[in-house]
């Protein structure tokens, strides 16, 4: 059952007066002359609910404030906006007294709710995120707005032969197919829930495998062995260490002590010697640390300038400018735009385009990891400095004390201290070993502490992936939602009498009119009268397949604006015209209350035979005093310079 969705009225004002534009009705046809403001009254309308509307200059300079009167469900909801707006303020007034009750952002802010999140509330559609990407999603996630779904209420000017609900733009499309799935109940926050978490493992294992791969070629860049060939090495040095501590215990129990100078001097030696191995070994294994290091460092180094020279790459071919439109093949310099708009199509650059955002992440991540790894270098090296020069003073220390006892003792003990020395040296060396075979174990350890994250992350994605299959196919009747939206779309074309149309239907994937086979961009080569068509054909079969399906959410509301205008003067085109206009006005006075239509156009088209129009309430507008904008004198077709369509989006 469609969502009551139904504008009461309209009020514009200025720093003079005001005017209020009463369009409860069924079906209202606002007509008149180019640039006496019908287009700018519906771009007003998509402001008051927080959308960034094309806004004239006549409007910019004279209208002050907008003021929206809805009812939404069983809710009557008065918004108020400035008009320009750079607080990005939407105020709540109370129907009645117009006292302020609320004033919500237009764009998301931590922990606040914005005018999208009240208005979906309202009509009781999930105010959802959703992943970016509907295949291979990431963490990266894209929300759900009103104006995602005013895209389906309001068809612009711009886009009646070109875009169905923003289906054209990278940035639009994905929320545009969450709403028909929110609508249709082929989604809901439940399996959004699963999606988004589907997304985050993703990216989880994602990095998990390039750790893992980060951490395989440093294994093997630095020559570590296998962990049962460290486990047999440790054994060995252990062995070997407790053969060498009892080697030194027996030269110990050798040595004798001649007199009291001759008692400090061993002692002295033993602890120097002990020092000096210690020293030693903690030297050699900085030492290996760092020259571990290095090589890290020159891999990454390695892979960043390959990722530099890609993205310098991409840089270069992007950079590319259009001086002439690729579909008209008119120049574009004319064009006044905005820094930050396209010269194409007029709309905002979006903030990050997904292959730019792979290649920023991507230097990102290098430049962190080089510059941590640069960092540990130079503590590895600069511990490994310290180190080898503390050892090098005790070896000359112990070399100073060795002097000093073969002074006392040369004839007896110079042959054990040269077996203590030679043992002792063994033992250093043994240590270092260990110490490397240590850091060995650790890399191996967090080797497959990565793995197993990665294998968890992949068995929860896979649970995931299940329960998000099992729930899609369980929807059995919302599938079938569409296969009678299908049925009603073909039908319109039929009543319609979309000329040239063999074939017609609704894809299954992208829920986009197929027309013979041809995608909606593609139909245009047959002119932009039947683009037309089938865009009204689409947006009429949405309503009425709500109108007979009470588990179908699509809103009452439709607006168009300007059909005639694409659709061209021709007899043909007129004729097309005309039951475009008999089809709607079948279809309101059919559902009397339950929908509301809004169409702009310079005027109706000649009323067919047998037709009956008499129920369109039709609100003319025209030149001088009798304009869109109250209180602002128009002077004719000569002052109107500036079209809704050529007019930058706020």
């Amino acid at each position: 059952m469609t969502r009551r969705l139904r504008i009461r009225a309209v009020e514009v004002v200025t720093t003079q007066t005001s005017r209020r534009f009463d369009l409860d009705r069924p079906l209202t046809a606002l007509i008149g002359s180019v640039g006496t403001g019908k287009s700018s009254l519906l771009m007003l309308i998509k402001h008051a609910t927080g959308g960034r509307a094309a806004l004239t200059p006549a409007v910019r300079a004279n209208v002050t404030r907008i003021v929206l009167d809805l009812q939404v469900e069983d809710t009557r909801l008065m918004l108020a906006r400035r008009v320009p707006d750079p607080s990005g303020i939407v105020e709540i007034l109370d129907p009645y007294t117009r006292d302020i009750e609320a004033q919500l952002p237009v764009r998301s802010r931590e922990g606040q709710e914005t005018i999208s999140d009240r208005l979906l509330e309202r009509l009781g559609i999930p105010r959802e995120r959703i992943p970016t990407r509907r295949r291979g999603a990431t963490a990266d996630t894209v929300a759900v707005t009103f104006q995602n779904l005013m895209a389906y209420l309001y068809v612009e000017a711009v886009d009646i032969d070109r875009s169905i609900a923003g289906h054209t733009e990278t940035y639009t499309d994905r929320p545009r197919r969450a709403l028909f799935e929110f609508m249709f109940g082929l989604n809901d926050a439940d399996l959004a829930a699963l999606q988004r978490r589907e997304g985050t493992l993703n990216s989880a294992i994602a990095a998990h495998k390039a750790e893992v791969t980060a951490v395989r070629n440093f294994l093997g860049q630095t020559e570590t062995p296998p962990e049962d060939k460290i486990d047999e090495d440790r054994r060995a040095i252990l062995v070997r260490l407790n053969e060498i501590n009892a080697g030194l215990q027996a030269l110990a129990s050798q040595s004798s002590s001649p007199g009291p100078a001759t008692d400090v001097l061993f002692a002295e030696l033993d602890q120097t010697a002990s020092q000096e191995r210690q020293l030693q070994a903690d030297a050699a294994r900085r030492a290996e640390a760092a020259a571990a290091r290095r090589a890290a460092l020159a891999q990454l180094e390695l892979d960043y300038l390959r990722a530099q020279q890609a993205h310098v790459a991409g840089h270069i071919l992007g950079a590319l400018e259009f001086e002439v439109c690729p579909r008209c093949l008119q120049h574009l310099d004319h064009q006044t735009l905005a820094d930050d708009q396209c010269r194409l199509c007029r709309q905002p650059e979006p903030v990050s385009v997904a292959a730019s955002a792979v290649d920023d992440e991507t230097r990102l991540r290098f430049e962190n990891q080089i510059a941590e790894t640069r960092q540990l270098l130079d503590e590895d090296e600069n511990a490994a400095t310290r180190a080898a020069e503390l050892a090098s003073t005790a070896r000359l220390h112990l070399h100073a004390v060795r002097q000093r006892l073969d002074e006392l003792t040369r004839s007896r003990t110079a042959p054990l201290l040269t077996q203590t020395a030679a043992l002792s040296g063994q033992h250093a060396t043994m240590l270092a070993r260990l110490a490397r075979l240590d850091d060995m174990t650790n890399t191996w350890e967090r080797f497959k502490d990565i793995e197993q994250r990665l294998r968890t992350d992949e068995d929860q994605r896979k649970t995931v992936r299940a329960d998000i299959k099992r729930r899609k196919q369980a929807m059995t009747e919302a599938r079938a939602r569409v296969t009678r939206f299908d049925a009603a779309f073909q039908r319109e074309i039929q009543l319609i009498g979309v000329p040239g149309v063999q074939e017609a239907h609704i894809d299954t994937e992208d829920y986009l009119p197929r027309i013979d086979g041809a995608a909606f961009h593609e139909i245009q080569a047959s002119g932009g009268g039947v683009a037309t068509a089938v865009h009204v054909a689409y947006n009429i079969a949405l309503i009425t397949t709500a109108l007979d399906d009470p588990n179908v959410t699509v809103p009452s509301l439709l607006i168009i604006d300007s059909p005639q205008n694409a659709i061209g003067r021709s007899p043909t085109d007129v004729e097309l015209s005309q039951r475009i206009y008999d089809r709607i006005a079948n279809v309101t006075n059919a559902a009397s209350q339950r929908i509301q239509m809004i169409i702009a156009d310079n005027s109706l088209p000649p009323l067919p035979p047998r037709a009956d129009w008499s129920h369109i309430h039709v609100i003319e507008f025209g030149y001088e005093d009798r304009a869109m904008i109250p209180g602002v004198w128009h002077s004719g077709p000569a002052a109107a310079k500036t079209r809704v369509e050529d007019t930058a989006v706020e």
